[in-house]
């Protein structure tokens, strides 16, 4: 089993949004970097990276702090927030040079985008699905679909994607 520690990043800081909220915000960390050392002393081999910002805007952001926190730990990093087009998807697999892309409300919303992701990144995709009692959430749990969590990751395995996690709130999922 790999567990993927995970840092939310907004405005420099690590934080916690309480159930995708930008107006209940938890600091835990001010040097991300720091953070991600600690994840890596403790045995971590990857880090979970979110942009909060870009998640926001579409706009990726916080680069630096991404490049800084590859030297500085030597961690693989997965990273999601705001990928919604190849350009930025392509800019943080070759530019940034993260190991994977998370497509999360994306996935769910325009499946064409989730599609061609996997046809030509399959490896370097990973499916994240918000899930809250059996369904999949969007837009960090802000918003609700009737698509079945389950279903949902059996067609993205379908569509090519190898790698698939789930955050879970309220219930069972899969």
């Amino acid at each position: 089993m790999v567990i993927y520690p995970a840092i939310d990043l907004l405005d420099g800081p690590c934080v916690r949004l309480r159930q995708g909220r930008y107006d209940d915000v938890t600091v835990y960390g001010e040097d991300p970097a720091a953070v991600a050392l600690r994840f890596k002393k403790a045995g971590a081999a990857w880090l979970h990276v979110v942009g909060l910002e870009a998640a926001r805007t579409g706009i990726p952001s916080q680069t630096g702090v991404i490049e800084k926190i590859r030297r500085e730990s030597g961690l693989l990093i997965q990273m999601g927030g705001g990928v919604r087009t190849f350009q930025t998807l392509a800019f943080l697999l070759n530019e940034i040079g993260v190991e994977r892309v998370v497509l999360g409300t994306i996935a769910l919303m325009a499946p064409s985008f989730a599609r061609q992701a996997l046809a030509r990144y399959a490896d370097r995709i990973v499916i994240a699905i918000d899930a809250r009692d059996g369904r999949v959430a969007a837009d960090g749990w802000t918003k609700e679909s009737d698509t079945d969590a389950l279903s949902f990751a059996l067609a993205m395995k379908k569509e090519g994607a190898q790698t698939v996690f789930t955050r879970i709130s309220g219930g069972t999922a899969c």
